[in-house]
């Protein structure tokens, strides 16, 4: 079901946050100067911003892969619970058709 597999999908890519990210550079003899002042220049922007904003995305993802999996399951369910209903009409039908009197055809006037 489509649902389901959305709701798998935002699950395996709902964590957003990169705990094991690396700073690094490639830059020829002066990656390592490179990455060592962004590592030190952004580190004060990270824990009170962005590592809470990132943070608060993947729950958001989170609960919205549950949500998903809850209505797939809820849709399931419903089609389910209808399919059957279905099948009891039927038979409450055919008892009804076994039990009603044959009514008479209309008689036509000549």
């Amino acid at each position: 079901m489509l649902l389901s597999f959305m709701a798998e999908e935002i699950r395996t890519w709902g964590d957003v946050a990169l705990p094991g990210y690396v700073v690094r550079s490639h830059i020829p003899l002066l990656g390592s100067l490179v990455a060592w002042v962004r590592r030190n220049l952004t580190f004060h922007l990270r824990e009170p911003y962005l590592d809470p904003i990132i943070e608060r995305q993947v729950e958001v993802n989170r609960r919205t892969a549950e949500w998903l999996q809850r209505a797939t399951q809820a849709l399931a369910a419903s089609a389910q619970r209808q399919a059957e209903l279905e099948d009891r009409v039927r038979l409450l039908e055919a008892q009804v058709r076994r039990l009603a009197p044959d009514t008479p055809e209309k008689e036509q006037d000549s």
